[in-house]
């Protein structure tokens, strides 16, 4: 299976989705691109010959309606009980793929990210549980759908199963410090009831399963007195999910087909539960199966075939934190010998089993990076069937200058780009192995890297027509770039940039002097195009702590380029500001921090012309140019703005409440970031806008999902933010008529 996958270990922690409202944030990478010298429609004023006032904002800042940017990630998936359809959960939609051939044959876009899918047994219907408090019913015939609301918003993890005659969906959530009771829906009537006594303690993932006979109702519990069978209509107990005094996973059950037995995980193999008792009927042997949700969206671990003869357990990597977990392999059983048939492993670099059915005798798995395959369980073969086009973006974004166009890695392999707009599908996909896609300044050509072959291709993004092959493959995400009037190309090819004329695609220069066997990771070019700077880094996979070297060229006569500075920081692989042109070009300030001790950082600023140091501010961090001659700097462990003029030295200062999380908008000195403790209830699941002058907060903008990365398109126009679960969405800035503007 290596052979035609791609690797993904970054998944969420059982134990951290428990927790219900602190979560570290990763700093969101800041633009690498450097703006143009005049965005359109800001206020940020022209260079002056002296400083100007800092800008404040001069009326209220507003956002439009904001848009989903593509699908996002893929979170959920369930076969159709012919095994002939997959139903996908994406990030923010639903889709029917028809099997082998994986065609699509609906998507319906939702309006807020997914917590959890399921379909009925007849397989009419899919419902889904959205982070809104929505509940949606979807045709399986053509995506189709009816909305309620019966949930309350801020939804972190939701449970849903559909009764066994199709006709009530129970529903149940947790959301930041708290926990819901069950909801049951009656989609044909439009009843929504609660079940009684069925509230759940927030610390719990809740796991509403029907019990065999539609009566009862699972409550989720990690001890005693353990997850139980709720009566639907009084709420009483009826049997609770243990053996002896142990409780039972809550989490990983199975219904046979005729509503007998209970299938659950045990520590070696699967317990098979009388369903009307709970009592233990049989026990099949094998390895451990995972008692709990592997994936942040709940799967259905454990499934019968449509006979009740054969059990399947998806495996899974476990969430093992500090020893490893046991294996837990993909296993299949015949129930009427309780023979094990067939068991594969899931191995540390494979990506998690999403869904699984049975299909003659073969077990068909789709996997979380979307290769789907079919298992003959009794020989061992496993054959790749095709492969899903997942779209789950990863930072650093990359946009277009004039902001109409953004590209980024996706999860699983390969990249793609989005039109800044409401759109299901990308404008241009890439498959694996290219990554790393670069756009130029009006988006009409994409830059992109193949590392295994070492080379780029650059490409027209409307028709993907190849326009160059470039030597060189090898480089971060963000280690290429081009001019702002799209004239010139600089990419990193190992460790050193190439630097080539547009459109002929002539070579020019070869920059070198970083260290052998590290590979850059940033290209900044000034804004006239006639100097630039790169940072390198170690290179991916690579354990040294050797710190990575930045350094500056200018372009001479005849095109020769000449090298004005340097400096050295451990952080050039970090998403966050290294090197900043002023906006005539004239100066360039770059970090330097030779280690990761306290006090090792520090900001210089150089002279490109002269190629002398004029100024080094020990302990401060980069953010920006405000204007030709001032530089905005903070200084680590406080929540101050500080303001230097360059040439005379003079100084000013601006506090704001600082999480270290930030990103500036310096035209308009505006600040967004993750949404903090006092942003309510959705903390570090929406966008906070502040005034960098006043430190008042403008805007609360909602995500719905954990934010990795936050940034402000390079004309001022849009404000993005990028979900882990892949999903990205844009505001649109607009001014007082209404109309976007920056």
């Amino acid at each position: 299976m290596s052979g035609f996958r791609t690797a993904w270990r970054g998944r969420f922690l059982f134990f951290l989705i428990l927790l219900s409202g602190c979560r570290a944030l990763p700093s969101p990478p800041s633009p690498s691109t450097p703006l143009p010298e005049t965005p359109v429609e800001t206020r940020m004023p022209a260079p002056l010959a002296t400083p100007s006032p800092i800008p404040t904002p001069t009326i209220r800042i507003r956002f439009g309606e904001p848009v989903w940017i593509g699908r996002g990630g893929l979170r959920a998936a369930r076969f159709t009980p012919d095994a002939q359809s997959l139903i996908l959960g994406w990030s923010v939609g639903v889709s029917r793929v028809r099997i082998p051939d994986l065609r699509e044959e609906w998507f319906t876009p939702l309006p807020a990210p997914l917590r959890a899918m399921g379909i009925d047994s007849r397989g009419r219907w899919a419902a889904a549980v959205l982070e809104s408090g929505a509940v949606v019913r979807l045709s399986l015939t053509d995506g189709s759908t009816r909305f309620l609301t019966p949930l309350a918003p801020n939804a972190q993890w939701c449970g849903l199963d559909w009764s066994p005659d199709g006709e009530w969906t129970a529903v149940q959530c947790i959301g930041p410090n708290r926990g819901d009771p069950i909801t049951l829906i009656h989609w044909e009537t439009g009843t929504v009831r609660e079940v009684p006594d069925s509230r759940i303690s927030p610390g719990v993932l809740p796991s509403p399963y029907w019990s065999g006979d539609g009566r009862g109702v699972l409550l989720a519990a990690l001890q005693p007195p353990c997850p139980r069978f709720l009566d639907v209509q009084s709420g009483a107990v009826r049997w609770a999910l243990r053996v002896g005094e142990q409780c039972l996973s809550a989490w990983t059950l199975a219904g046979s087909p005729d509503g007998r037995q209970l299938a659950v995980p045990a520590s070696q193999g699967v317990l098979l539960l009388d369903s009307s008792s709970g009592q233990v009927v049989a026990r099949l042997r094998g390895d451990p199966v995972s008692g709990f949700p592997a994936l942040d969206v709940p799967r259905e671990t454990l499934f019968y075939d449509a006979s009740g003869e054969r059990l399947a357990a998806l495996g899974s990597h476990g969430l093992g934190s500090g020893a490893p977990p046991p294996p837990m392999p993909t296993q299949v059983w015949a129930l009427g010998s309780g023979r094990r048939l067939g068991a594969r492993p899931v191995g540390p670099g494979d990506p998690e089993p999403l869904a699984g059915a049975f299909a003659d005798d073969t077990l068909r798995i789709l996997y979380e990076d979307g290769i789907l395959t079919a298992w003959r369980y009794t020989q061992g073969a496993e054959e790749a069937l095709g492969r899903l086009s997942t779209e789950d973006a990863m930072p650093p974004l990359m946009m277009s200058l004039d902001g109409r166009y953004v590209a980024a890695n996706l999860r699983h392999g390969g990249a793609a780009i989005w039109a800044v707009a409401p759109s299901a599908t990308p404008v241009r996909r890439l498959s694996p192995p290219w990554r790393h896609p670069v756009l130029s300044p009006d988006g009409a050509r994409v830059l992109v890297a193949n590392p295994e072959e070492d080379i780029s291709h650059l490409l027209e993004r409307e028709t993907g027509q190849l326009r160059r092959v470039l030597p060189g493959g090898r480089r971060g995400p963000q280690g290429a770039a081009f001019s702002a009037d799209g004239r010139m190309l600089a990419y990193g090819d190992g460790a050193r940039v190439r630097v080539v004329r547009l459109p002929e695609g002539t070579e020019e220069a070869v920059l070198e002097g970083f260290p052998s066997g590290q590979e850059i990771h940033l290209v900044v070019w000034a804004p006239d195009g006639q100097a630039l700077a790169a940072a390198s880094g170690v290179a991916s996979g690579s354990s040294s702590l050797e710190p990575g070297l930045i350094q500056i060229w200018r372009r001479g006569s005849e095109g020769r380029w000449e090298p004005v500075g340097r400096s050295v920081s451990v952080r050039t692989t970090y998403a966050r500001p290294l090197i900043a042109f002023s906006p005539e070009g004239e100066w360039v300030a770059v970090e330097e921090m030779p280690s990761l001790e306290a006090g090792a950082s520090a900001v210089r600023v150089i002279d490109r012309r002269r190629g002398a140091e004029t100024l080094r501010l020990a302990e401060h961090e980069l953010v920006g140019w405000l204007d030709a001659r001032r530089l905005v700097t903070v200084l680590p462990g406080t929540s101050e703005l500080s303001i230097r003029d360059v040439e005379t030295g003079e100084r000013s200062a601006r506090r704001f409440p600082r999480t270290g999380s930030e990103v500036f908008d310096l035209s308009r000195m505006l600040i967004a970031r993750p949404s903090g403790a006092r942003g309510g209830p959705d903390i570090g699941r929406a966008v906070e806008v502040i005034d960098g002058g006043t430190g008042e907060r403008l805007a609360h903008l909602h995500h719905g999902s954990d934010i990795i990365e936050i940034r402000w398109s390079p004309d001022g126009r849009w404000l993005l933010s990028l979900g882990s679960d892949g999903a990205l969405r844009a505001w649109p800035v607009m001014e007082p008529a209404g109309r976007p503007g920056g």
